[in-house]
């Protein structure tokens, strides 16, 4: 490796270090609050909200409602300034589904950003929970 490679690749490794850093910062600073938040207003319907343990730089979390029906949403960084925010969710009786993947510039990420994310995951696993159950209730047959 010539002295420039070698010079221009301490150069990436420092760049990437940083963005990893800043990642932290705004997981820390912007993703954790907006969790604390939706956490607190779904305690009332018995969600069960953790934060499983992960890699850096990546956060998941973790939205139950029964052993076999969660929501798992983590945001991870992507390149140098892209975070990705993707989910999947778990159906009783339908099993692992993917969900949705969206991205934002890390820079220009906000709260707002962040809120919209949670949402949409949650209206989506919800509103597939009540389609999986109704499904389900119209399977069985009627008892005569």
């Amino acid at each position: 490796m010539s002295q420039w490679h070698q010079q221009f690749a301490e150069q990436m490794e420092s760049l990437f270090a940083q963005s990893s850093t800043g990642f932290e910062r705004f997981a820390d600073e912007v993703i954790e609050p907006v969790f604390e938040s939706v956490s607190a207003f779904l305690a009332r319907w018995h969600y069960e909200a953790s934060c499983p343990p992960s890699e850096t730089p990546r956060r998941v979390y973790r939205f139950g409602l029964t052993e076999d029906g969660y929501l798992l949403i983590w945001f991870r960084l992507s390149g140098l300034d892209t975070v990705e925010c993707e989910y999947e969710y778990s159906l009783p009786h339908v099993g692992r589904v993917n969900g949705v993947r969206t991205t934002g510039s890390l820079r220009a990420a906000e709260s707002e950003w962040v809120e919209s994310c949670f949402q949409m995951a949650l209206n989506n696993f919800v509103s597939k929970f009540i389609d999986a159950g109704q499904r389900r209730h119209a399977e069985q047959p009627a008892l005569v």
